[in-house]
């Protein structure tokens, strides 16, 4: 039957002219106990960080530049340097380079630092211990090199070169982490948007990884994003793929030996074009729900899952229109226990709030801006100021920064503040962790 999941109107934050922010992450950056938010503005090439406030409000954006011409496009966040402090990476589309900001405890970072990946056009990261040294690791699918780069880290906020893993032809867009094959070691999932599959590297202890398997996802599917969860509580990852040319998500249930069953899709709309996907618990029934973001339709869908690896009839709730919703995240920015949903809108040059709804009324819409031409693509959340309080940090891939905005704990935030990744790196993704071990995210 129809799903009657609702969400509280839309609260915006403007990030500025022209910033076209395309992805965002979600954390406490600045330990405040309250979720904040980070945001890739592609446009700005900057990264854009809203330290949320306690009654879900956010604080105005802080950018950080992440350099002229670097249009980041993604974000993570970890402790890439062991200080206990999220720190925050971004993959610039632009300039062929992640940037490593390393986090202080309130909220704010540290100039970027550079790790060139050739020609490569990075398009996701991921963050995860590949080689069990008890130090982050990075990711990273790359676009224009049709294959995945390993940078290991030595836990002080430096990284080895990549290795990489050639995937032919492939244009991989997306790549998530997890065990699936159930030996403790962490594999990785990535989207093949031109040959219409998802392959999976299964880890060795090493750091290295086999060569990949591959599911297909679909003639003329184009998988975009992928994500990893457990869907029908058998103790093994799944994983869900957004396919932008057929207009569904997929769900390939795993065997827990590296394999998967043959994809279940699920039909969103004509011309919707899901681009990003996130998970959480919408309606509290404990179960795994999937939210998406539709490029083409500027709205959100969400899949309420039954816990057997089947999904509801979607409910959708509309962005505005020419909005262009790319990144999505999921987080309690108002600490109510209810799955709130932050999305990067590309056009719009802003990041939504939906809070989700339970006994609270609707509130008057908010805008966080990232900045006059950002294009933000790609965001990701942490307490960067040890305040207990989510923060975001945001990619700004056409002002070549990264922009932090440190949270109230309330849904609101903070200006935003930017650090520069360097002239023409377009930065493109982000990822946080402690990268140089003094307890502070980077």
């Amino acid at each position: 039957k129809p799903c009657s999941l609702t969400f509280i109107p839309v609260v915006g934050h403007s990030i500025g002219y022209y910033p076209y922010p395309l992805a965002v992450s979600v954390g406490d950056l600045n330990n405040d106990t309250w979720q904040d938010i980070v945001v890739a503005n592609n446009g700005m090439d900057t990264v854009g960080v809203f330290l949320g406030y306690e009654d879900g409000t956010f604080a105005n954006q802080k950018t950080y530049s992440t350099g002229s011409g670097s249009h980041p496009i993604s974000v993570a966040l970890g402790d890439f340097n062991n200080d206990y402090r999220l720190d925050i990476i971004a993959g610039n589309f632009g300039t062929n380079s992640i940037s490593v900001l390393l986090g202080y405890s309130d909220g704010t970072f540290a100039n970027q630092s550079v790790l060139s990946l050739g020609a490569s056009r990075p398009k996701s990261i991921a963050i995860g211990d590949f080689n069990n040294d008890g130090h982050l690791d990075i990711a990273v699918a790359n676009y224009g090199t049709n294959n995945v780069g390993i940078l290991l880290g030595h836990g002080n906020g430096s990284f080895e070169i990549p290795v990489t893993y050639f995937l032919p032809y492939s244009i991989p867009y997306s790549i998530a982490i997890g065990d699936f094959n159930n030996d403790q070691q962490l594999d990785i999932a990535v989207t093949n948007y031109d040959t219409n599959g998802v392959s999976i590297l299964i880890g060795y202890a090493n750091g290295t990884f086999a060569s990949p398997m591959t599911f297909s996802t679909g003639l003329g599917s184009y998988p975009y994003a992928v994500v990893a969860g457990d869907f029908n509580n058998d103790n093994q990852l799944d994983i869900v793929v957004t396919n932008s040319g057929t207009d569904t998500v997929g769900v390939f249930l795993g065997y827990g030996n590296g394999s998967f069953e043959k994809q279940e899709t699920y039909f969103i709309g004509a011309s919707s074009r899901p681009s990003y996907v996130a998970l959480g618990d919408f309606n509290n029934d404990q179960q795994l729900d999937i939210a998406v973001s539709n490029t083409g339709t500027y709205n959100i869908s969400i899949f309420i899952g039954f816990g057997n690896g089947t999904f509801a009839i979607i409910a959708t709730h509309s962005i505005s229109s020419k909005s262009s919703p790319f990144g999505i995240a999921v987080g309690d920015f108002d600490k109510d226990n209810q799955s709130d949903i932050v999305v990067a809108n590309a056009e719009t040059n802003s990041i939504l709030l939906l809070t989700g709804y339970a006994t609270k009324p609707s509130k008057t819409p908010n805008t966080y801006s990232t900045g006059v031409g950002a294009d933000s693509y790609y965001m990701v959340t942490a307490d960067f100021n040890n305040d207990n309080q989510l923060d975001l940090a945001v990619v700004n891939f056409g002002v070549d920064n990264i922009g932090i905005f440190l949270g109230y704990g309330n849904g609101s935030f903070a200006k935003q503040v930017t650090y520069s990744t360097g002239d023409g790196s377009a930065p493109a993704t982000v990822a946080i962790g402690d990268i140089n071990n003094d307890n502070l995210l980077d």
